[in-house]
């Protein structure tokens, strides 16, 4: 699991990984999204767990997060109450070390990822639901940064929220969800071809929200 605080952030890192032409795992969460969940659940746990599970091989991406805090939670949730600079969103285990990260946000760095998106994918459009996104990474040389190829995401995406609020019983609302990174994570092991990947993620997507 990586938290890029921006789209430059994301590039930076990209020219590190042997990404190119393969799908990458972009989720778009919001932290009232995990305050909330936060009143019922170990949100910590859950996310120290997929980066354990994920391993070195495959990072989940978090735009609009950072390991540094950029903004206070009291001016992004100022009706939960003053916050100082030093309260975080979550925190997981480094894989390699086991060392303790806190997480941070930045409305703005999250908006400002969404609305790269919507601009080079007209067809996109955000509504605030926590979604899986699975776009493919171009490589543009070894002098020039990458960038994120959106065309996929007028057929794959994923409303992680849509597969939550379909059940009644939050607790498996939650493993349902679970469920599906799972079997996304799998898919992301196998070695197959995009489409042969996106056919599998797509028909898992399905049969839960038909």
């Amino acid at each position: 699991m990586n938290p890029v605080q921006s789209y430059r952030d994301f590039q930076e890192f990209m020219k590190y990984w042997n990404y190119a032409g393969k799908p990458i795992p972009v989720l778009l969460i919001k932290p009232n999204v995990l305050l909330s969940l936060s009143h019922d659940y170990q949100m910590d746990d859950l996310f120290d767990y997929f980066n354990h599970r994920t391993g070195s091989g495959i990072v989940f991406f978090l735009p609009g997060y950072s390991h540094y805090p950029v903004t206070s939670f009291a001016e992004v949730f100022p009706a939960y109450g003053r916050r100082s600079d030093d309260e975080f969103a979550l925190t997981y285990q480094d894989y390699h070390t086991r060392q303790a990260h806190h997480v941070y946000y930045n409305n703005r760095d999250f908006v400002d990822f969404v609305r790269l998106i919507e601009r080079r994918a007209p067809e996109f459009r955000y509504y605030g639901d926590t979604e899986l996104l699975l776009p493919t990474f171009v490589s543009e040389g070894q002098y020039q940064d990458g960038n994120l190829d959106f065309s996929t995401l007028s057929q794959h995406r994923y409303n992680l929220s849509e597969l939550f609020f379909r059940q009644s019983n939050t607790h498996f609302a939650l493993r349902i969800v679970q469920q599906f990174l799972e079997r996304v994570i799998q898919q992301l092991e196998n070695d197959c071809t995009n489409e042969e990947f996106y056919e599998a993620v797509d028909n898992m997507y399905n049969k839960r929200t038909m």
